[in-house]
């Protein structure tokens, strides 16, 4: 890709923005290494995170560049909530069942559960369209319980859910987004 020719608003004229780029996959981290200045990193779990953390890490030194200095963010799904009902009421919403399960079928089996769709599910990169259709959602999603939803993304008052993002944080995340899908089920958190 060129920038020539391409106009930013100042700070950036005169200079290429910073590009950063979201990898999942072995090959995908290793290119965003190599030529990325930051990295961002959709959460499953954090044993998956340092994984792809070490094959960034590994196509910026191939390419000559400090790992140390490339931008790590995490966007990561949860349920921030002040109360156990108020974490029960978010469970029982549609949407939120919905958009758990969009969630790959790796970060179910690494959560300890089966994926409704299959452990092969690829989630929202999926090419297989049947997987979205509302009967299927509808049907699926009783799986996504309680017990369920806790092992798959943080849950509970900030403070806890801020604890769980710490140890990313020690490995050198300095940006986090957190989307709290409780507010997409209707949930009022505040």
């Amino acid at each position: 890709h060129s920038w020539d020719g391409a106009t930013f608003p100042p700070p950036l004229r005169g200079t290429v923005p910073p590009i950063w780029v979201a990898a999942q996959g072995p090959k995908a981290c290793g290119i965003t290494g190599r030529y990325a200045d930051g990295w961002i990193h959709i959460h499953q779990d954090f044993k998956a995170w340092m994984t792809s953390a070490e094959r960034v890490a590994e196509g910026a030194e191939s390419a000559g560049k400090d790992p140390e200095f490339m931008t790590r963010s995490l966007s990561i799904l949860g349920v921030l909530v002040s109360s156990e009902e108020m974490y029960q009421r978010a469970c029982a919403s549609e949407v939120v069942r919905a958009l758990v399960l969009t969630l790959p079928g790796s970060a179910w089996t690494a959560a300890g559960a089966s994926h409704p769709f299959g452990d092969d599910f690829a989630g929202t990169s999926s090419k297989e369209l049947h997987f979205f259709e509302a009967d299927r959602f509808a049907e699926s999603n009783q799986a996504v319980t309680p017990e369920v939803l806790r092992r798959l993304m943080p849950c509970g008052p900030a403070e806890e859910v801020a604890e769980y993002m710490e140890q990313f944080i020690r490995h050198g995340v300095s940006h986090v987004v957190v989307l709290n899908v409780a507010m997409a089920g209707g949930v009022r958190v505040a």
